[in-house]
């Protein structure tokens, strides 16, 4: 049985500029691409999906007690 990973990383706006670093500079294929989404395959059954968000919460890692 094959298993998929898929890393899920929120980006901010412009996705584009991380989607061509992604596909130029890493030269991993694009599967799927819309204005605020794209995925990847990175090799070995990993996709790495990127998504744009305009919400700053996200984009953080937040804080523990």
């Amino acid at each position: 049985m094959s298993r998929l990973i898929r890393l899920m990383l929120h980006v901010p706006a412009p996705l584009s500029s991380y989607s061509a670093f992604y596909s130029q500079a890493l030269q991993l294929p694009v599967i799927r691409e819309t204005d605020t989404f794209s995925e990847f395959d990175a090799g070995s059954g990993v996709r790495l999906n990127l998504v744009e968000t305009q919400d700053e919460a996200r984009l953080s890692t937040g804080s523990s007690p």
